[in-house]
Formats: C-alpha cells, structure tokens, sequence
C-alpha cells in the first residue's frame, strides 16, 4: 500500500495519459451538468464514458467519481470562490507534485488577482509537501521550508 490514490482500481490503463483523459472528461460532465439529478448525470457519465471507451475492463469494482462525495468536490466551482474570497488564503504547493501541475494552478490562482491569496511554491516538494517517495510511513512529514511557510503565514494572520 502506498498511501497514493493513484485510481489503481478505477482506472486500468497502461499510460497516465490515458487516465488524466478519463478523469478530465468525466470531471467535466460532472461539472457542467452539476444542477442535474443524479439519475440523469449517471446516464450523461454513462455516455460519455462509452464515447471515450471507459469500460468494465478498465476498473475493476467501482467506476471512476462513483460516490456522491467524489461528485460533490467535482461540481463545486471553487475558481468563483478562489476569485472572490475576503478571507486568507495560503496556497502552498511543492514543484514536484504529480497529481497538480503547480505550475498551471499558481498561474491560474495570479491570474485572479486576489490579494487575499498568498502563493508558495516550494522547490523539489511533492504534493505532500516532503522530499521523496509519497509511501504511508512518510507522506505526513512535512518538510521544514513548507512548515517554516506555514507557520510564518499564519502568525502574520
């Protein structure tokens, strides 16, 4: 076990490439059908995942954004509350993260121009914001720089 939701058993196939389609798509109608009733958006995820050729040999007991939790993180529009959030916000990220591109999000996050949102990209951290491998025995330990962050922005509060 690796502590990792690498989608393992959601998504079966051979590249991430492959994978990130999946979940892109499948995100999306979630997203751009989010007011619908949960029948209907089943039925609506149903057909795009034939389109896209997600089938029963592509996951092994659940299908991909199958519980009513997954979906509701995916409907929210967290950008609308990103762009207009009185409260602050640290946003810390590590440049070797593998499941957020740090480079595209702390662009998007600028992009907003919120200065409530404070940015912190650190150097050579993963999404758990340590060095090395993302295994259950280390994932929680933080690496100094990015609890050095933390606790200087959250004194400054």
């Amino acid at each position: 076990m690796t502590g990792v939701n690498k989608f393992e058993d959601e998504l079966i196939f051979k590249t991430i490439e492959e994978k990130i389609n999946v979940i892109d798509k499948i995100n999306n109608t979630i997203f751009e059908n989010r007011n619908d009733e949960n029948s209907t958006l089943f039925k609506k995820i149903r057909k795009v995942s034939k389109e896209i050729g997600y089938k029963k040999k592509n996951y092994k007991r659940f299908t991909y954004a199958n519980f009513p939790p997954v979906k509701a993180i995916i409907k929210k529009d967290f950008e609308a509350i990103y762009k207009k959030s009185p409260i602050a916000i640290l946003y810390i990220i590590g440049t070797e993260d593998k499941y957020v591109d740090s480079e595209k999000e702390t662009e998007l996050l600028t992009s907003f121009n919120n200065s409530n949102i404070i940015i912190k990209k650190i150097e050579r951290l993963n999404h758990y914001l340590n060095i090395g491998s993302e295994n259950i025995e280390s994932m929680y330990e933080i690496d100094s720089k990015a609890v050095t962050e933390i606790i200087s922005w959250t004194q400054k509060q």
